[in-house]
């Protein structure tokens, strides 16, 4: 994988060709075998939209909304794999068989939905009769008094009264007995419903397990017809000819255009030429090879696609994204846990599912295996923090002899780990930890503010790049300078006291000391880059509004230098979970050895299964939420759309 073709997307170049009708589906074939075709709309007037295709395309769509709907209800994971070769004269031909093929399946579905539904319907009336019973004898008194009236009551002979105060008891007694017994009747209804409802629900999985092939095949073939119809509803027909045009990236544009000239022949031509980013926005591909970086891409998605023409982060996230997570989640027993549960998450489906069920994990979609990639790349790296943190499932084995970190530091001479939050060493570490999370911060944001002047160079923008983006790095460089530097010098906070003391001496002398009163070099930089960013705010509000005014000037000045601080303090989050991934442990513990053996160890186990689920998620939040508004809110443009080409999913031949 070549690092520039991973860092920026390929240019985009604009593929038309025009072909005879009956070499039409041919192409169409061709391009999803090739899979580097993504189709538009003609920017030119010709021929007119070929109308079966846009009509198919519709419904084959709706086809593969109800199978996915199916799969998603009936708990199926059933991937579009297909195990045979599809043979047909034409794609209209494809699209007919696809449809036929799924109405089969649709039916067996359909026929056991239908009795569910049926069942639900009825579990429903059921429930409402047990919050509101009828109450046939309350409702035969009511009306009794309604005919009599309290003034008649009154005027009724006594014996007649007492009669009517009996009965209204009498009554009020039924009432009881009818509203227990509906209850009851109610409830054993709704039992033999739900476990009609169960063997329904499993008869319809088996079904659809015993012809997992005949469904995984139909699901593949609509999906490769959706694909090809795409094709065809772009293009436009004349009585003899198909015109077609879409989008090829760069790195796969020889290639491509090679194989159409070839099929085509004499019964048609294909041009080519390169997209102008200013007339339009085509979509973005980026060259991935690396499952981690790929994976940092689909993070990073999650934000907003890349714009064709911007630095792609997805290389620096595949290091930062884990970077930042393990010293979150430090702690080697629950990032192996983390580790093995991706593991299974890809290679071992049905024990995953067994264990995952309870947490909404009802089905295995390309999603799970994204979870699972993600969750083995964050594992892996909270192994490293875990062993440097000397913990292992907690403090509560962490701080024994059998936990092999404790060795391994041991035997270097350490009295502890380095990054222990161990009751003795709990301040050192919290002060080590705050000038780490400022220096991980730190180069963070630099390196933010490098891809911001890159992206600005190269949507023409120099302007920007010098006046707006680079002052502001210059900001963030001088003031966390001498805080970084204090770092380092003391040996990555390996001496605590001479670690703050360096921080102290170096803000002093570099930013401002308080007890001389004398202004140091960096808060001049500091203040001279904030007034360099005042007149590139004024250029923005310029170009974006044509006119600057000193109110609203003044306001974005303060906000940019509150916007210094905040933004690089954010990244204290860094050490606030990793103390409480350890001090959540530690307090069950103290609470468990007050309760004896028994409960400590009972805790002890909630403990850790509460942290790993808890904290693993909450820790990833905040790691996304640092690249998300720190870092990407620095450079990121996310005003694109990824590259979604034909492709083949079934193997379809057109004869």
């Amino acid at each position: 994988m070549g690092l520039k073709a991973a860092l920026f997307p390929d240019r985009m170049y604009k593929v038309r060709a025009m072909v005879i009708k009956e070499k039409a589906d041919k192409l169409v074939e061709l391009l999803g075998e090739l899979q580097s075709f993504e189709p538009a709309e003609p920017k030119v007037p010709f021929g007119r939209p070929i109308e079966w295709a846009r009509h198919d395309l519709l419904v084959i769509l709706d086809h593969l909304n109800k199978f996915e709907q199916y799969l998603e209800y009936f708990e199926l994971s059933i991937f579009p794999e297909p195990e045979q070769v599809y043979k047909f004269k034409s794609w209209k031909e494809a699209s007919e068989e696809a449809i036929r093929k799924a109405k089969e399946v649709e039916k067996e579905f359909e026929e056991r939905l239908s009795k569910i539904k049926e069942i639900e319907g009825k579990i429903f009336e059921l429930s409402a009769l047990l919050s509101k019973p009828q109450l046939v004898p309350g409702e035969a008194v009511k009306k009794l008094k309604e005919i009599v009236g309290d003034m008649v009551v009154e005027r009724l002979p006594a014996e007649l009264q007492t009669d009517l105060v009996v009965l209204d008891a009498t009554a009020k007694e039924l009432l009881k007995l009818t509203e227990e017994f509906v209850r009851k009747l109610a409830l054993k209804l709704m039992k033999v419903l739900e476990e009609e409802k169960r063997g329904i629900f499993e008869e319809a999985r088996l079904w659809a397990l015993d012809n997992e092939g005949k469904i995984a095949d139909t699901y593949a073939l609509l999906k490769t017809v959706e694909s090809s119809l795409k094709v065809l509803s772009k293009a436009r027909e004349t009585e003899y000819v198909i015109y077609i045009e879409g989008y090829v990236p760069e790195s796969k544009v020889a290639r491509t255009l090679r194989r159409i000239e070839e099929l085509i022949g004499e019964g048609g031509f294909a041009l080519v030429h390169q997209v102008d980013l200013d007339e339009e926005t085509p979509p973005t591909y980026v060259n991935i090879e690396n499952d981690k970086v790929e994976t940092a891409l689909k993070v990073g998605n999650i934000y907003g696609a890349p714009h064709p023409n911007e630095f792609v982060p997805a290389v620096i996230m595949a290091f930062t994204l884990p970077f930042i997570y393990m010293f979150m989640f430090p702690d080697w027993g629950h990032a192996l846990v983390l580790y093995l549960f991706g593991w299974g998450l890809i290679n071992r489906r049905e024990w995953a599912l067994a264990v995952f069920k309870p947490f909404g994990l009802r089905r295995f979609t390309e999603g799970t295996d994204f979870l699972g990639k993600l969750m083995i790349i964050l594992g892996s790296a909270s192994i490293i923090t875990g062993w440097l943190a000397g913990e292992f499932f907690g403090p509560l084995i962490g701080e024994s002899p059998i936990d092999p970190a404790i060795w391994l530091w041991k035997g270097l001479g350490l009295h502890s780990p380095p990054l222990t939050f161990e009751i003795h060493y709990l301040g050192d570490t919290v002060l080590k930890y705050v000038l780490l999370s400022i220096t991980i911060g730190y180069f963070h944001l630099l390196i933010g503010h490098l891809i911001g002047i890159i992206n600005e160079l190269r949507f023409g923008r120099k302007w920007k790049a010098y006046h707006y983006v680079l002052p502001f790095m210059i900001m963030y460089l001088a003031a966390g300078a001498p805080f970084v530097a204090g770092f380092f010098a003391s040996g990555l906070g390996s001496d605590i006291e001479q670690m703050m003391y360096l921080s102290g001496k170096f803000f002093s002398e570099w930013m401002f000391d308080m007890k001389a009163g004398t202004i140091g070099p960096l808060l001049v930089v500091f203040i001279l880059a904030l007034l360099w960013r005042g007149y590139g705010i004024h250029l923005e509000l310029v170009h974006e509004h044509g006119k600057s005014e000193a109110s609203i000037l003044g306001m974005e000045l303060f906000d940019n230098f509150l916007l210094v601080i905040s933004n690089t303090v954010s990244y204290l989050r860094i050490m606030a979970l990793a103390l409480a991934h350890w001090g959540l442990v530690f307090a069950f513990q103290v609470i468990g050895e007050i309760g004896g053996p028994v409960l400590l160890a009972i805790l002890y186990v909630l403990a850790n299964i509460l942290v790993i689920m808890l904290e693993g998620l909450i820790s990833f939040i905040h790691d996304i939420r640092l690249h998300f508004y720190e870092w990407f809110t620095k450079f990121y443009n996310d005003r694109g759309r990824m590259f979604e080409p034909v492709k083949q999913v079934a193997r379809v031949r057109i004869e």
